[in-house]
């Protein structure tokens, strides 16, 4: 049941965020916070996503020299904008608490797949760099980015989500005169 669950996450978290848009009272303060923050989000997501090759390399440069989960901690600090922007105490724990239950474990469930194909060069890695949150973040963070593999990884998919949550939010605010 939860392998099932963490394969069906991304549609899990399209119910959660419709549902949270459904419900959201966004201000202009709760707009003027979580859209800065969401943005870090996204583009933290954008950088892993320009990086990575998935299933072909260990990634290691680019977000990967400073967190070895980016997309992750991009999506935790996307739906806490959201959670933010919302401005609503439920819509934003709807938002939050999956991602903190749901993220831990798949990370251990993937560096468990990572350890097993990469051996040494995941445990050397996995020694060097932190799991989650980055001790420091540089320019290098840049290096490895291409749009190519930013597309071919389907990320603009997170971009027009991004654009469409806020417009949603937006225009709920302005409704609300």
């Amino acid at each position: 049941m939860i392998a099932r669950l963490f394969r069906r996450r991304v549609t899990l978290g399209w119910v959660i965020a419709i549902g949270v848009l459904y419900i959201a009272v966004p201000t202009a303060r709760s707009l003027a916070i979580g859209i800065p923050l969401a943005v870090v989000g996204l583009a933290t997501r954008g950088l892993a996503a320009g990086t990575i090759r998935k299933g072909s390399e260990l990634a290691r440069s680019g977000p990967y020299a400073f967190t070895r989960n980016p997309l992750y901690l991009g999506s935790s600090v996307l739906a806490l904008g959201f959670g933010i922007m919302s401005g609503n105490l439920i819509g934003a724990a709807l938002l939050v608490i999956p991602s903190a239950i749901v993220y831990p474990a798949v990370i251990r469930s993937e560096e468990a797949e990572l350890r097993r194909r990469y051996g040494r060069e995941f445990d050397d890695f996995r020694n060097g760099v932190p799991c989650f949150f980055p001790r420091r973040i540089s320019r290098r963070a840049l290096d490895a980015f291409t749009f190519g593999q930013f597309v071919a990884n389907g990320e603009y998919n997170a971009t027009i989500g991004f654009l469409a949550a806020t417009g949603v939010l937006a225009i709920k605010y302005f409704l609300s005169f």
